[in-house]
Formats: C-alpha cells, sequence, structure tokens
C-alpha cells in the first residue's frame, strides 16, 4: 500500500532524528483516520531515560491529542521492548507495519 509506505518513511525520518542527536536510530508514527497523531523517536540515550523507546515517545505525544488508538497502524522500525508491546497490549486492535 502507498500510505504504508509513507507512514513507513515518517517512522524513518524520526530514526534519523535519534541518530543525528547521538541516539539509537529507531523511529515510529501512530495514525489514525489518514493522519498522523503521534509520532517520536528513541531518546534512551540522549536523555539517559530507560523507558524513551520510540513507540512510548509517540503513545505519550499521540496522548496529547486526546485520540482514541484503535484500530490504527503504528509504523516502528524494530520489533517491541517488552514494556512498549504491553503498552500496545493495552491499546488492542494495533496494525503494526
Amino acid at each position: 500500500m502507498d500510505s504504508d509506505r509513507k507512514w513507513m518513511a515518517e517512522a524513518i525520518a524520526e530514526a534519523k532524528k535519534s541518530r543525528e542527536s547521538g541516539g539509537i536510530p529507531i523511529g515510529s508514527v501512530l495514525v489514525a483516520q489518514g493522519k498522523i497523531i503521534g509520532r517520536g523517536h528513541n531518546q534512551r540515550v540522549q536523555k539517559n531515560n530507560p523507558i524513551l523507546h520510540a513507540e512510548m515517545v509517540t503513545f505519550q505525544n499521540a496522548g496529547a491529542f486526546g485520540q482514541i488508538y484503535t484500530p490504527n497502524p503504528l509504523c516502528i522500525l524494530l520489533y517491541h521492548h517488552a514494556q512498549c508491546a504491553l503498552a500496545l497490549l493495552s491499546c488492542t486492535k494495533f496494525r503494526e507495519l
């Protein structure tokens, strides 16, 4: 799907932001109704915080929009860490790319 490629390109752009700031190059975006409602990149190294995985930052940023997360695609560049997988389980019906 062309839209899937578009969202993955956005996640890659987030990963590049992390790499450019000295971090681990992982990015993600959360999409609802054809719009990005949350985006983030790994900030564990930059902020010396072990919970700032790309998914967690994305969920935090999406929360500011007050959107319902299901059933929306989450684009992430790697497999999930355990804490991120648990966060995903709390928001059922995700479609991962």
